[in-house]
């Protein structure tokens, strides 16, 4: 019996082993980075404090290295981030839901879209009718804030504390707006799955259609 136990035991974990296999397999065929972090993100959280602080300066280092963070970079940063537990007692208290509607984080929101739009592909004059179309769609003026991956860090700590309602509208607008030319470029898909990570939101898989 014991035995037998035992050979179903390996047959679920060779099952595993393979399907695991495939995944990494379909994510190098589509060059999807991001999917094999993801793959990682549950040894991640398992990692003690030391290690954790190892982690994110070794990635910092890597990133910062040749003077300029690319979107892969911020947004592997990001993702990482977000997954390791925190470190201190005051980073673990209960989140709660701290804004009710986008409108309350209107300056925020604003960059977060251009910061989108420009790891877009499209041309300028493109980018600049997505960003005006999807701003005022949502009934915002146009930042003149410059864009910058610590800003916009710092911005999706205050919109991850949107309500649920306010973050699906988000998204739906963040979706709408990197289709805007009908394609959808690498970066794009990249930074807004880094962006659903830290609001806690599923995103349908754009990778597959990115260019």
């Amino acid at each position: 019996l014991k035995a037998l136990h035992y050979a179903r035991a390996k047959s679920r974990r060779e099952a595993a082993y393979l399907e695991l296999h495939e995944q990494l397999d379909n994510a190098r065929l589509l060059n999807d980075r991001l999917s094999i972090l993801e793959m990682t993100l549950p040894a991640l959280k398992m990692l003690n404090i030391d290690q954790q602080e190892l982690l994110q300066k070794v990635l910092l280092k890597l990133a910062t290295a040749d003077g300029k963070t690319t979107v892969m970079e911020w947004s592997l940063i990001t993702i990482v981030d977000h997954t390791l537990p925190k470190k201190k007692k005051s980073e673990n208290i209960f989140r709660y839901e701290k804004y009710r509607n986008i409108n309350q984080l209107s300056d925020e929101v604003a960059l977060l879209i251009k910061a989108l739009v420009g790891m877009s592909g499209m041309s300028v004059e493109d980018k600049r009718s997505c960003y005006t179309k999807t701003v005022n769609g949502l009934g915002f003026t146009i930042t003149k804030e410059k864009v910058s991956f610590k800003a916009l860090s710092q911005g999706l700590k205050k919109i991850a504390l949107l309500r649920a309602e306010a973050k699906e509208q988000l998204l739906k607008a963040l979706c709408q707006c990197i289709e805007h030319d009908g394609e959808v470029a690498m970066e794009e898909a990249q930074a807004l799955r880094a962006i659903a990570v830290v609001m806690e939101c599923h995103v349908p898989p754009l990778v597959a259609q990115a260019a």
